[in-house]
């Protein structure tokens, strides 16, 4: 997510700057044998997000917020509290983005939809949506 924000925030898509955006981010920007699959895993997982639809068409209105905290009340009263992957935010609306790697899962959508839940409670005047976004689909 981390690698994300940043290749959004500075419009980043060449390989060789997230890959060095990678090792900085995974504290081994010194070592260029260190992790060399789990830097090249998260640059082509960055990459393959980054060109999504629903991120390639923002508007230039709407602002995208990675890892948004979020709580909400559970029916036992009990609080959840976490982040969410990214919201993208406008006057009107709001749009939840949770970002997946692997198989398509009931599980996520159960989590996307909670995370939909509290962002209703957060911008009661904004529709709210909720997208589940799978890493090399488009």
């Amino acid at each position: 997510h981390q690698l994300l924000a940043h290749a959004r925030q500075r419009d980043d898509r060449d390989p060789a700057s997230l890959e060095r955006a990678a090792r900085h981010l995974a504290g081994v920007a010194g070592d260029p044998d260190a992790a060399p699959d789990l830097v090249q895993r998260a640059v082509a997982l960055c990459l393959g997000v980054l060109a999504h639809p629903e991120l390639t068409v923002l508007s230039d209105e709407a602002r995208l917020v990675f890892e948004a905290a979020y709580s909400r009340r559970l029916p036992d009263g009990r609080v959840e509290r976490g982040a969410i992957d990214a919201l993208v935010l406008s006057d009107t609306a709001v749009t939840v983005l949770e970002f997946k790697t692997g198989e398509r899962r009931a599980e996520h959508e159960a989590q996307l939809a909670a995370y939909v839940e509290a962002m209703r409670g957060r911008y009661p005047d904004r529709a709210v949506t909720g997208q589940l976004i799978y890493a090399g689909e488009s």
